[in-house]
């Protein structure tokens, strides 16, 4: 298992299976939970999730994910970072 960090005590059984699901894929790196996680569609609502080189829209979250889209800019990563 990747390295992870849950933030809280009491999260129900259902969203720590969505993020244990999640964390045992080939490409995540590593995660984390958040004190109000709770059950979503495919990732628990307030788990963040990083992988390598991929990208899961739906793991963005239903509830802040609507509208969402990736766009190419001129920024290289070291100017972000």
């Amino acid at each position: 298992m990747k390295p992870y960090k849950i933030f809280a005590k009491d999260i129900e059984n259902s969203a720590l299976e969505q993020f244990y699901s999640a964390m045992r894929q080939d490409f995540v790196v590593r995660g984390a939970l958040m004190p109000d996680a709770h059950t979503g569609y495919s990732l628990p609502i307030g788990a963040v999730v990083a992988t390598d080189s991929f990208v899961l829209p739906s793991w963005v979250g239903y509830d802040i994910g609507c509208g969402m889209c990736a766009v190419p800019t001129s920024f290289a990563k070291n100017e972000i970072e």
